[in-house]
């Protein structure tokens, strides 16, 4: 029987024109944010960036700016910490 787990199965609208590689990159963030156990006001503060701008970043309507990207980066340390 095929998995019917939506979480695992859910496909984007057909007129959703969010970037697959901004939307990809945002459930990374998400994910890594999470394991480290962080808010996404916690993880704005600690890189000096928004609520907001973190939530666009993980819903895929702003793309990452390099400096994110950069700053992002010790969620993976932390990810593999917790």
């Amino acid at each position: 029987m095929a998995n019917t787990d939506s979480s695992r199965t859910k496909r984007r609208d057909t007129d959703d024109k969010r970037p697959d590689i901004w939307v990809g990159y945002g459930k990374l963030v998400k994910l890594f944010r999470e394991r480290a156990g962080l808010t996404q006001q916690a993880l704005g503060e600690a890189l000096g960036y928004s609520c907001e701008l973190v939530a666009s970043v993980e819903q895929g309507r702003r793309p990452a700016k390099s400096t994110f990207e950069e700053s992002t980066r010790f969620l993976e340390r932390l990810a593999g910490e917790a």
